[in-house]
This record gives C-alpha cells, sequence and structure tokens, in this order.
C-alpha cells in the first residue's frame, strides 16, 4: 500500500502544472457557462460592437460615444466573433476567454523559466486560481488579453536579456509583437518601455551594446506604431473628462512633494495587494513583495528590474495623471506580483530549512489560503453582477405596444443590448424623427432618467427627458435623439411623490452599476410609486422592473 501511495505521489507531483493547467481551463469555462447577464459596463461595449461597422471600428466612431471605446484590435476580434458565432452573451465572452486560457499556457511557461519548481507551482497555482484573471476571463472587456500579452512580453524579455546573442528572428518577433500588442493592449506601452529602457541600461553598462543596436529597428517601428495609436485613438482619451472622472483617485492630483501624494501612494500601492493581486492580507503581501524584491535582485538583477520597473513606471504615470493605478488596469501586472510576492515567502522558507518544517508550511498557506477560499466560493456562487437578461426577459413577455418605457441611465445599455439581441425593437410603435444627411430616421419614444441629483437654489432634482431610440434594418441602435421642449429634459423635486408620466402603461426599469448610487434608484422608484399602486414587479440582482397603469386623465408634464 505504502509504495502505491509513493507512485501516485510522484505521479502527481512531476505533473502537477498540468493538474493546475486543467484547473484553470475549467474555472474559466465554468464562469463562461454561467452565462450571466451583461451589466453596464458589458453592455455599452457589446452596442457599439453591434452596431458598428468594421469601417466605423476603424474610424473609431461608435453610437455610445460618451464612454471609451476599447482598443481597436479587441474590438476587431470582437465583431469578427459576432459574425461567426451571434451575438449572445457567450459568443461576446468567447474571445476574453480564449486569452484568458491562452494566458494560463503561457504563464506555466513564464512561472516555470524564472521560478525554481517549489516557487513556481506555487506562483502558477495561483496564477490559475486568482479571482481578477477568472472574473476578466468571461467578461467583455479587454483585460485579458492585456494579461496573455503581458506575460508573453515578460517571458521573452526574459529569454532576450539571458541570451547570449540577439538572432534575426528575435528581431522579427519583437518587431511583430510590439507593432501589432499596441493596437490590442495600451497596457503593453508601458511593458515595452521597460524593455527598451533596461536594453539601453544593459547597453550602457557594456553588457549588451550589440544587441541594442540590433534592436534600433524593433524601437523605431514600436514608436511608429504607438505614435500612430497616440493620434488615432489614444488622444481621444488623454482629454476625455468621462474618463478622468471615472479614475478619480487612482491618478495623483496633489504636488508630489505634499503629504496627500504620499497617503495616495500609500492607499493605491496597499488597495492594488487587494485587487488585482487577490491577497487577502495586504500588509503581508507588501512585506513579501518587498522581500521577494531584494532576493531577486541579489539573484538576478536583470531579472528583476525587469518585473520591478513596470511598477515603477506604471506608478510614474499615474502621478503624472496618464494611466489609473487601480484594480482591472493592473491585470498586466499580475506576473510581477506573483513573481515577487512568491519569491519573498520562498525566501524567508529557505531560511527555515532543516529548523521548523511548519514554518515553510505555514508561508505557502498564508500565500494561498485567500485565494483558494475566494475561488472556491465564486465557483459555488456564481459571479453574476445584474440580473438584466431576466428583468428584461419579463418585459418582452408582457409588453403591449403603446406602452411607454422609462429607465435610469444604468439601464440604458443593457436595454438596448437585449432589445437588439432578441430582436425585440421591431415591436416598438415608430414615430419619425427627422432627415439627417439625406436618411430619414425613424425612432422609439422612451424616457431617461440622468445619473446623479441636479441642484438648484438649494433644492435637489431628478432629472430626465424623452428621447427616441433609432435602430436600422438589421436592428442595431444607430443612437439616441431628443427634439424641442424635450431636449432640455424635465426636473422633478427629489423629495416629491406622485409623478404621472401621461396615461396608460408605463414600465420603469432600473438596473444598478457597481458605481452608480443605489439611492438615486430609490427616489425614482418612490416618485412613480406616490402616483398609483405598480401592477407588477420584477426585482433580481441590481435590477427592478415593474408595471404601473396609470390614471386616463393623467397630464403629461
Amino acid at each position: 500500500m505504502k509504495k502505491v501511495w509513493v507512485v501516485v505521489r510522484d505521479h502527481l507531483s512531476a505533473r502537477a502544472e498540468w493538474w493546475l493547467l486543467g484547473l484553470g481551463v475549467i474555472l474559466r469555462l465554468k464562469h463562461l457557462l454561467e452565462n450571466r447577464s451583461l451589466w453596464l459596463d458589458e453592455s455599452w461595449v457589446a452596442v457599439n460592437i453591434l452596431g458598428a461597422s468594421f469601417q466605423d471600428i476603424l474610424a473609431h466612431r461608435f453610437v455610445i460615444s460618451e464612454f471609451p471605446a476599447p482598443p481597436l484590435g479587441f474590438s476587431l476580434f470582437e465583431k469578427t466573433m459576432t459574425i461567426f458565432w451571434g451575438n449572445g452573451e457567450a459568443s461576446l465572452r468567447a474571445y476574453p476567454c480564449c486569452c484568458g486560457i491562452l494566458a494560463l499556457v503561457a504563464g506555466l511557461f513564464l512561472f516555470r523559466r524564472i521560478l525554481a519548481r517549489p516557487a513556481f507551482l506555487v506562483a502558477f497555482g495561483l496564477f490559475v486560481i486568482l479571482e481578477s484573471l477568472v472574473y476578466y476571463s468571461a467578461e467583455l472587456k479587454q483585460y485579458s488579453s492585456d494579461v496573455l500579452i503581458a506575460v508573453l512580453v515578460f517571458g521573452l524579455a526574459d529569454q532576450l536579456f539571458h541570451a547570449v546573442a540577439l538572432r534575426k528572428r528575435d528581431v522579427l518577433t519583437w518587431i511583430l509583437l510590439g507593432a501589432v500588442a499596441v493596437w490590442v493592449s495600451y497596457s503593453v506601452i508601458i511593458l515595452l518601455a521597460v524593455v527598451a529602457g533596461l536594453l539601453l541600461a544593459k547597453a550602457f553598462v557594456g553588457k549588451g551594446r550589440a544587441a541594442f543596436l540590433m534592436f534600433i529597428p524593433v524601437l523605431v517601428v514600436w514608436l511608429f506604431s504607438i505614435v500612430i495609436l497616440y493620434q488615432t485613438q489614444l488622444s481621444a482619451l488623454d482629454q476625455d473628462k468621462v474618463i478622468r472622472e471615472m479614475w478619480a483617485g487612482s491618478m495623483l492630483t496633489a504636488p508630489v512633494w505634499s503629504w496627500q501624494a504620499v497617503q495616495w501612494l500609500s492607499g493605491v500601492v496597499y488597495d492594488s495587494f487587494k485587487n488585482p493581486a487577490g491577497f487577502g492580507w495586504p500588509v503581508i503581501g507588501i512585506f513579501f513583495f518587498m522581500i521577494g524584491v531584494w532576493a531577486a535582485l541579489r539573484k538576478d538583477m536583470w531579472r528583476a528590474l525587469l518585473f520591478l520597473a513596470p511598477f515603477v513606471v506604471t506608478l510614474g504615470a499615474s502621478i503624472a495623471g496618464k494611466y489609473p493605478f487601480f484594480g482591472r488596469m493592473l491585470l498586466f501586472l499580475i506576473p510581477a506580483y506573483l513573481f515577487f510576492m512568491v519569491s519573498g515567502a520562498m525566501y524567508l522558507a529557505e531560511q527555515l530549512k532543516g529548523k521548523a518544517a511548519w514554518g515553510r508550511v505555514l508561508l505557502v498557506v498564508i500565500l494561498v489560503a485567500f485565494p483558494c477560499v475566494e475561488a472556491g466560493k465564486k465557483f459555488w456562487d456564481g459571479r453574476t453582477v445584474a440580473e438584466n437578461r431576466q428583468a428584461l426577459d419579463v418585459f418582452r413577455r408582457e409588453y403591449r405596444p403603446g406602452d411607454m418605457v422609462f429607465m435610469d441611465s444604468s439601464g440604458q445599455p443593457p436595454f438596448v443590448y437585449y432589445m437588439m439581441a432578441s430582436g425585440f425593437e421591431q415591436k416598438f410603435p415608430e414615430k419619425f424623427i427627422g432627415v439627417f444627411d439625406g436618411k430619414k430616421i425613424d425612432g422609439i419614444r422612451m424616457a431617461k432618467f440622468a445619473r446623479g441629483l441636479i441642484e438648484k437654489e438649494g433644492v435637489k432634482f431628478l432629472a430626465f427627458r424623452y428621447e427616441y431610440y433609432s435602430f436600422d434594418e438589421k436592428g442595431h441602435f444607430q443612437g439616441s435623439f431628443a427634439s424641442g421642449h424635450d431636449a432640455d429634459g424635465h426636473l422633478l423635486p427629489a423629495a416629491a411623490k406622485g409623478f404621472c408620466p401621461g396615461e396608460g402603461r408605463v414600465w420603469l426599469f432600473l438596473s444598478s452599476g457597481d458605481d452608480f448610487d443605489e439611492d438615486l434608484d430609490h427616489k425614482i422608484l418612490d416618485t412613480f410609486d406616490g402616483c398609483v399602486n405598480r401592477v407588477g414587479t420584477f426585482e433580481g440582482k441590481n435590477v427592478g422592473l415593474y408595471l404601473y397603469d396609470m390614471p386616463v386623465k393623467a397630464v403629461r408634464p
């Protein structure tokens, strides 16, 4: 019996990385197959992708322009997926899931290259189960492709810095990677800058001049691609006020030498060890990280600098107000977080060798305990953000032609997406809006509450306006329009009750995003409930759908 156990143990140990890889694939596919509803952030990406042609995407023309557009390459890949696989949630999330799985494969080879086997298994195991990586592998966002490209760059760069000589095929690989990757992932620009800077530093100290000279054509192509990218894509993002407001707090606004800057720096670094690094005890994680930096610099300076410099550059970009040091925007740094934290824990474990075996085990448990518990909890509970599909399924079943629809601003993108995806927009009565560029435009009359309250002379108001939603002959959303007195909107005292927006049946759709004020939705709901009793209700996670039968003689404001 003992021999059987030894054989099984040795077999599992020798193939542990492949078992971990299989676990990572299962976690990501399970998340994809949950087929959860698209929520606010995903919905506007979906509406923009479905409503745009390839020419529109290349020209950076999207129907919902107030939200930042994802990288060009991501949008093109997504558009291609919808052509072959349709416009459902699984189709839209298939590309991020593929990137997440490919990142696992690339991560296996990266961590096996840069860490000894015990540390490699711990680091790769964390890479497999980290909730931030699993979640964004089935989210309609570009962050899993950020991770994939980052792992490839880290691996190729480590090989570059330890190569005896630079080959022509290496040059061609870097030219292709750098020229293409910046159009798929904006964060890779930081990594390419690090690679170029370290190559220059290595040449300066006399240990890589020949390699740097061969690398000059690569740098020229990178620079050319980044300049075009900035002129066509990034310059608009850099000046976008919505993005600035969205990432307020993630970029330094106080003077660098001030106490506020010190507080900001300590705060964003501390938070980053919770999200995206997924470490339940950030202070201990920071301690492991610092020990790991010290140990890695002693063992292999260039490798340590390769993984440390992106932190410094990203923080510098945040201080300069160019890149947010926050959550999902730092996913591309996950390999560096894991490299240093695991290196630090293993260095401490080596100091205990032969003295306290339980101490070495405890260090590993501290590293993996919280991510393991979180992975198990999410695997069991699922990851639904807002049950928009379920609510709008009820709406489609119960809708009658002529019903009026009110919604909050965070409900608009999911409402439009699910109407497009199901073809239900054809059920709405359309009205003539006008002629634009020689084309007759019809629209569906809706009403939308603005985000936030408006204050005038010390009184707070809810603001809404009537809009026409226009769809083309293929059912693609073409935009929302307001005309006449509706363009200025209407104000309702936030504390008032008894708003009757017309006669007949009226729907109210409220969908809360993670950064939206839920109290605002409660005020909107209270205002409607003060007029007449509801005749229908559906409430799910972060979503509410309410049906009212308004008095016949109600007067429209």
